[in-house]
């Protein structure tokens, strides 16, 4: 269990990585060239936090979910806390899941994953080996909210493997796991076992998720295919909500990060390695979806610092003051462009989006779905009819993340 001089130092360290990204030198935007990388830039801090911590803490939390209702058909809070030696699950295949539980609170839900052998929903199989500790604040294997959740120790990972073998390809994946989360993480979803997790949560959350991946192609000459992928982070401050409305046909998703830093990882005997991070100082992305009008807005502000691999292109290292002026709205959900909105960013570039409804008379009108302005200061005004928002990346030659 986390003691209260890693937490300490977690604060400790988390304050100084918020120094750093306060105090990172902002991106000069004096070109169009660099206009769009500061595009592009805008678009990732738009989706990329979301995407991380849906990897990352998602993950956690559903084998964390799994593990409680194997134990509520199986047994009760009372019942483990007075099992001297714990309670030990079979597996579907073979191997098991032991859990022992603290007489005290707050109770610490320890589990072991020994060779925990089963076929998953698509008939493959899997193994998972591990530790993991739950902190749970009442006796209930279904919390509506846990205060801490821990995969891995100090000495090993968490690890889930997977095998999926067609006549033509063979492929071998293992997911590492090594992490803590500290604070108020909810544990209910909108929809059963693959929906959102609902509700307000604040936690910091330091560790790492890795995964690996050996594909072979039988027959065809090739050699096998390596990669490595982690996503990892430090120190990392998060608090916000998620919510639904009661017919669950309208959400919302307000996640604000308050400092700490994210790293991904790339690597493969084929290509080396790619290493991009962001470290942020109080950046809040939201966003909100309409499933009847299928249509949907978001907004991003607050502060960013971006380091990209060379492996990314012509991108800009350094620090984004993201501002949303007006919410940008897309009347077609997951379209990937935009149909009104206006952000600022550091101050000197400003990015609006027009669709050929209410393109003002001055501008062009979009003959691909979107027009995109932008106006940045000492260097001039510049539009683009995309028919994403990838017109940046383009435009820029940034391909980071």
């Amino acid at each position: 269990m986390i003691s209260k001089h890693s937490k300490l130092a977690a604060l400790a360290v988390a304050a100084m990585l918020t120094c750093a990204a306060a105090n990172a030198a902002p991106v000069v935007i004096d070109s169009e060239q660099k206009a769009n990388a500061a595009g592009a830039a805008a678009q990732r801090a738009l989706g990329q936090p979301f995407f991380d911590q849906g990897l990352v803490t998602f993950y956690a939390r559903g084998i964390a979910e799994n593990a409680l209702m194997q134990l509520a058909a199986a047994s009760t809070p009372i019942a483990l806390i007075n099992s001297r030696n714990g309670i030990t699950l079979a597996c579907a295949t073979s191997g098991n899941l032991t859990a022992r539980m603290a007489r005290t609170f707050p109770r610490v839900l320890k589990l072991q994953w020994q060779a925990c052998k089963y076929n998953d929903i698509d008939d493959y199989p899997r193994e998972r080996n591990g530790n993991a500790e739950i902190v749970l604040l009442s006796d209930s294997f279904a919390p509506q909210t846990v205060a801490a959740i821990r995969f891995g120790t100090l000495n090993s990972d968490f690890t889930d493997s997977r095998h999926i073998e067609y006549p033509d390809q063979i492929t071998d994946e293992l997911r590492s796991l090594n992490l803590r989360m500290l604070g108020q993480i909810p544990m209910v979803r909108a929809f059963p076992l693959y929906g959102l997790f609902v509700g307000d949560f604040a936690f910091e959350l330091t560790g790492f998720y890795q995964t690996y991946s050996l594909t072979e192609l039988p027959g065809s000459g090739q050699a096998p295919i390596e990669q490595t992928t982690r996503t990892s982070a430090e120190f990392l401050i998060v608090s916000g909500a998620t919510t639904y409305n009661t017919a669950k046909t309208h959400s919302v998703e307000d996640l604000r990060l308050h400092f700490g830093k994210v790293t991904h990882t790339s690597s493969s005997p084929s290509w080396g390695e790619s290493r991009n991070s962001y470290s942020v100082d109080g950046l809040r992305v939201r966003r909100e979806a309409d499933f009847v009008t299928w249509s949907g807005s978001e907004s991003v502000d607050g502060k960013v610092d971006f380091q990209y691999s060379p492996l990314s292109g012509n991108c800009l290292n350094g620090a984004y003051a993201f501002k949303t002026r007006a919410p940008l709205v897309s009347n077609s959900l997951y379209s990937g462009r935009f149909d009104a909105g206006e952000l600022l960013i550091n101050g000197s570039t400003t990015a609006q989006f027009f669709s050929a409804a209410n393109v003002p008379p001055t501008l062009p009108v979009p003959q691909l779905g979107m027009l995109v302005h932008l106006d940045v200061r000492n260097v001039g005004s510049f539009n683009y009819d995309a028919s994403g928002l990838g017109v940046f990346a383009q435009n820029s030659q940034c391909f980071g993340y």
